[in-house]
């Protein structure tokens, strides 16, 4: 017989974010996190070329940020469990991003970038003396393809998530989702031939049994893809072609969570190939949707 979900906490306020402004090199790349009240994302800048200029800005905007775990229990045995997080509201991306030399300046990045924020919680009876450690970490994709000499590409877009994110017996429960201002009515610039940019953002919250520098427990993740394209400025007496898309997908699982700072220590005691991101994860997509303007054939191919 099934009985209601025992040991089940409500939902447990995350502790009031703190100001984070620290701009962290990546390669040729630096990224500043942004971690204050209200939002979660990064700001993405790349300076190394004086050819070469991308800005970009992806956020994920937060109101009353709160964690729950449940656990079902059947007949005095566990046989379902779950992780969620609400509060994640919508989500913010800017892209500016500019070439001298067109195609010879582009360039991509794939790195999960050193951006972890950890809020330990002390020992104490409601943690049944064991340290805990909420945590979130970020990961971040560009790919630029900018061609035509002095080319520019400016956009910006504005979306609202509304409902939880995360996992409840196997399954993922996923947001809503809508439009507040499309990216692709703000899409804009200068360029002598097609350019575009795709970049991606994920965003993992995890609480876990243990320290900042290594916990175990589960977690759940949202990751956000954009990509924006932009016609030639040669060929608008035809049809001046924009296009973009966007992706988001929620998942959720159990892992461990190595603080990026420790990994090298750990990879000069452990065999060469040794796994240090283990977990069990399940994954649903949220969104795919993709847009053309003007909405004609010379576009669509």
């Amino acid at each position: 017989m099934l009985r209601p979900a025992q040991g089940t906490p409500p939902p447990r306020a995350l502790p009031p974010a703190t100001k984070q402004s620290v701009t962290i090199p990546v390669g040729d790349w630096s990224v500043t996190p942004s971690n204050s009240p209200g939002e979660l994302g990064l700001g993405i800048q790349y300076k190394a070329s004086p050819s070469l200029k991308v800005g970009l800005g992806l956020t994920f905007t937060t109101k009353d940020l709160r964690i729950r775990g449940t656990d079902k229990i059947v007949a005095g045995r566990r046989v379902g469990s779950g992780f969620t997080i609400t509060g994640i509201t919508g989500l913010n991306v800017s892209i500016a991003a500019g070439t001298a030399n067109g195609a010879l300046d582009n360039a991509k990045v794939k790195v999960e970038v050193p951006v972890e924020v950890n809020l330990p919680i002390p020992p104490s009876p409601a943690t049944a003396g064991l340290p805990l450690n909420i945590k979130f970490a970020f990961k971040f994709s560009v790919a630029t393809a900018l061609s035509g000499k002095n080319s520019t590409l400016l956009a910006s877009g504005k979306y609202a998530l509304d409902g939880p994110i995360g996992i409840a017996d196997g399954t993922i429960s996923t947001p809503r989702f809508s439009v507040v201002s499309s990216i692709i009515d703000s899409l804009s610039g200068i360029t002598l031939g097609p350019s575009g940019i795709v970049t991606a953002v994920s965003l993992k919250a995890m609480v876990g049994l243990g320290t900042p520098a290594l916990s175990a427990g589960p977690y759940t993740s949202l990751t956000a893809a954009v990509g924006v394209t932009n016609g030639s400025a040669l060929g608008a007496a035809l049809a001046r072609c924009r296009g973009a898309t966007l992706d988001l997908k929620g998942a959720g699982g159990a892992g461990i969570a190595i603080s990026s700072s420790v990994v090298p220590i750990l990879r000069g005691f452990l065999p060469p190939g040794t796994k240090l991101d283990v977990g069990v994860e399940t994954s649903a997509t949220i969104l795919h949707r993709e847009q053309v303007l003007p909405d004609v054939p010379l576009c669509r191919a």
